[in-house]
């Protein structure tokens, strides 16, 4: 939208890093400083290991941890998994009933043409 003011083609950006580099970066697009609009990208970041030094335990080491103290914070309930069973279930039905394949498209496309519905 702003291309003469040098806006960056790729716009905000939040990414999510897990282990071995734990953290969170938010890459923004703001105005620089000043009477004139220029645009750039700013970078905020927040790494576990610069902030709280060290490393945590790997995702294994934690969730044996987890187990040995009977925390159970981070595990899912029965319940729970026996509604996402039900609702997968649901889904490989229905493929395995329409016995074709399902329709792929390209990324940055509006999808494929039998998802398309009439107006």
């Amino acid at each position: 939208m702003f291309k003469e003011y040098g806006c960056p083609e790729v716009g905000n950006v939040l990414t999510i890093r897990i282990q071995p580099n734990e953290g969170i970066t938010l890459q923004v697009i703001a105005k620089r400083p000043g009477n004139t609009l220029s645009l750039d990208t700013v970078d905020m970041r927040f790494s576990y290991h610069q902030t709280f030094g060290g490393h945590g335990a790997d995702a294994y080491e934690k969730i044996l941890l987890d187990i040995l103290h009977g925390d159970q914070m981070l595990f899912n309930r029965s319940d729970e998994l026996d509604s996402s069973w039900h609702l997968i279930s649901n889904i490989l039905e229905g493929w395995e009933q329409e016995k074709g394949e399902i329709p792929l498209y390209d990324e940055g496309t509006w999808g494929p043409e039998s998802a398309k519905k009439p107006h």
